[in-house]
């Protein structure tokens, strides 16, 4: 049974139902502001056929009290800030729901695990459209709450021992957010729903001091918003928008590999290792952002690269953070 306590100094700010300030509270050093107490039961069940077989159940419930408040747009943006639970945020609850099977392949030395789930999520976080998010002393007011469902179905077969081992997961999921003054209270999908997400590890000794191994991902671009056209008022471009959310990032992918060489023998209590690695070896350039942009013609005047008649495509140029990079890393343990 979790228990968690926000202690002062610190000034409250309380918020009607319009998110206008009504009143302003403070507290003092390690006076109490708010206390949660809340009950987490979980209950797991596995049956096991034989040896090499077996098949579990669970369901729990699950709260979390320190809130990471994204803009819905970046993982790497500025404004995601930590907020605790408190007087005017509720801890997130999570019901979830899981049920699947474990197969051993003994001679192959395999084993196959699937699983099956659904997460129903209480007192979700977003900002408000068009937040004022910088500086801001009343950020909590820009907050709007509501709910989340996720579900989905993963699969993994991965061989654990042997000169050449690895594995392959595989997971499809859904995630779905109704969140209170948003998207016209209509259900849309968050950042991180991401449909499909592919893993593949491959793990190879060449010898007893040399391992080669290498690693391929690949899940679904996250949801974003995008302009679904443009028009002109008074000598000014705006932008139109729909649905949130209404677009995705490029699918992301990458392939690293890796070569370890151990220096030392096993027994020694010494050990020491050399490690030669390319991060994304194919040079994959995998986008954190898109900026629509307009285009200069010839003659040197901008043209609106989308209209609300559709006679011309809107172009986009997108932002990236990481190419091909090659790395040496030296590590030793007494």
């Amino acid at each position: 049974m979790p228990i968690w306590t926000n202690n002062g100094p610190t000034t409250i700010y309380l918020f009607d139902t319009n998110y206008q300030v009504v009143d302003t509270l403070n507290f003092q050093d390690k006076e109490t502001v708010k206390t949660f107490v809340n009950l987490d039961p979980r209950i797991s069940l596995k049956y096991m056929f034989d040896s090499t077989f077996s098949v579990k159940l669970s369901y729990g419930i699950y709260h979390q009290y320190l809130n990471l408040i994204s803009n819905s747009i970046s993982p790497f943006s500025s404004f995601e800030v930590w907020l605790p639970a408190g007087t005017n945020i509720k801890p997130q609850r999570s019901d979830q729901v899981a049920a699947g099977f474990v197969k051993f392949f003994n001679k192959a030395n395999l084993e196959f695990t699937t699983e099956a789930y659904y997460k129903y999520m209480q007192n979700q976080i977003d900002y408000e459209p068009h937040a004022s998010l910088l500086l801001n002393p009343l950020i909590e007011g820009e907050l709007r709450f509501g709910t989340a469902r996720s579900w989905g179905l993963e699969f993994m077969l991965r061989r654990t021992q042997g000169r050449f081992s690895g594995w392959i997961s595989y997971t499809w999921s859904r995630v779905l957010s109704k969140i209170e003054g948003l998207n016209n209270n209509k259900e849309f999908s968050p950042f991180y729903d991401r449909p499909h997400d592919l893993s593949v590890f491959l793990s190879y000794n060449l010898s007893r001091k040399v391992n080669f191994s290498a690693n391929w991902i690949y899940y679904t671009g996250s949801a974003i918003t995008t302009p679904i056209g443009f028009y002109t008022y008074n000598g000014s471009t705006v932008p139109m928008y729909g649905e949130k959310n209404n677009d995705r990032l490029p699918d992301y992918h990458r392939l690293d590999i890796a070569l370890i060489w151990n220096l030392n023998k096993p027994e020694r209590k010494f050990q020491h290792s050399l490690s030669f690695g390319i991060y994304n070896l194919y040079n994959r350039h995998n986008p954190v952002s898109i900026n629509f942009n307009k285009l200069e013609s010839k003659d040197g005047k901008f043209v609106i690269p989308a209209n609300l008649y559709g006679m011309e495509d809107i172009v986009t140029t997108q932002e990236y953070l990481l190419g091909v990079m090659p790395s040496i890393t030296y590590k030793f343990k007494l």
